[in-house]
C-alpha cells in the first residue's frame, strides 16, 4: 500500500502535468496535434485521479479517469492517422 505522502506526490506530479499541459496549449498553436501534449494530459489525470481515489473525491476521480480515457484515444487517433513515410 502507498503512504499518504506518496499519493500526495501523485497528485501534486499529476497537477503539474495537467498545468504543463495547459500553458503548452495556451503558448502555442497546434500544441493538441502533438503527442506530448496527450501524454501531459495523461499522466496529470491519473495523478490526480490515483489522488482523488485515496481521498474518496469521487467526482474528481471519474472526472480524471474518463479525462485519461480521452487521452488515450486522442493518442490512438494520432498513431494510427499519422502521415505515412514512404521510403
Amino acid at each position: 500500500m502507498l503512504s499518504e505522502t506518496m499519493i500526495d506526490l501523485i497528485g501534486t506530479l499529476g497537477a503539474g502535468s495537467l498545468l504543463s499541459a495547459y500553458f503548452w496549449a495556451s503558448r502555442w498553436e497546434g500544441a493538441s496535434d502533438r503527442m506530448l501534449y496527450h501524454i501531459l494530459n495523461i499522466v496529470g489525470a491519473i495523478g490526480i485521479g490515483i489522488n482523488s481515489y485515496y481521498y474518496s473525491a469521487m467526482p474528481s476521480a471519474w472526472l480524471n479517469g474518463l479525462w485519461a480515457i480521452f487521452g488515450f484515444v486522442a493518442v490512438h487517433r494520432l498513431i494510427t492517422h499519422a502521415p505515412k513515410v514512404e521510403g
